[in-house]
């Protein structure tokens, strides 16, 4: 997805919807709602984020 692209999941992700209580299951679905905000719910950049989660095993 490039860099670019995940910076601005992150950052929309940790000023949206991440808080100080967030865990590992939060961020997950925190980085997927702000990959849906930015680019859709069947963006290759969504399947990328929840890919990326799977790979650490952090599932829903």
């Amino acid at each position: 997805m490039g860099i670019t692209k995940a910076e601005k999941i992150w950052y929309r992700a940790l000023t949206t919807y991440m808080t100080s209580r967030t865990d590992y299951h939060g961020a997950r679905t925190a980085t997927l709602n702000a990959a849906t905000d930015l680019y859709g719910v069947s963006s290759a950049e969504r399947a990328a984020v929840d890919k990326a989660w799977a790979a650490v095993n952090v599932l829903p």
